[in-house]
Formats: C-alpha cells, structure tokens, sequence
C-alpha cells in the first residue's frame, strides 16, 4: 500500500484538473516525511511497528523510482 500510497492521492486530484500534473504533493520529500513519521508512530503506539516500516519503505522508495530517469540525466522536473 505504501508504494503506491502516492499515486493514489496525486493522480485523481490531477485528472480532476486541480492540479497541472500527477506528481505533486505525495511525490515530494516536504508530504513524504510528515507521512512516513505519522505512519510509524501509528504502527508503534498500535504495536504493528512491521506495518509501519514497510509502508514507510514502500512510500520512500516509490519516489526515487518515479524520478530515476530525470535524476539520472540530471534533469529538472517540469511544474516544481
């Protein structure tokens, strides 16, 4: 669920034409970081701590993965 946690948000917010493109807010670090640090203090206070870290794993290694060719040919994305 994690690893696609941020499409889910993003992509029908964007065919909804709120907003320019489907990698905005959950795509980016300043979303992600307040995400994963609710979801581990969530899944550890519900002693679930395993869920907690896969979802955490799964969101940050979605956002490499959409960016990896523009970050490896040093590209700037369009829109941020």
């Amino acid at each position: 669920f994690g690893s696609l946690f941020p499409d889910f948000i993003d992509k029908p917010v964007a065919y909804a034409n709120l907003i320019p493109w489907g990698r905005v807010f959950m795509h980016s670090l300043p979303f992600a970081i307040p995400v994963v640090m609710i979801a581990v203090i969530y899944a550890f206070v519900t002693n679930r701590l395993h869920l907690g870290v896969g979802f955490s794993i799964g969101y940050l290694l979605h956002l490499p993965g959409d960016w990896h060719e523009r970050l490896l040919t040093g590209e700037i994305p369009p829109d941020l």
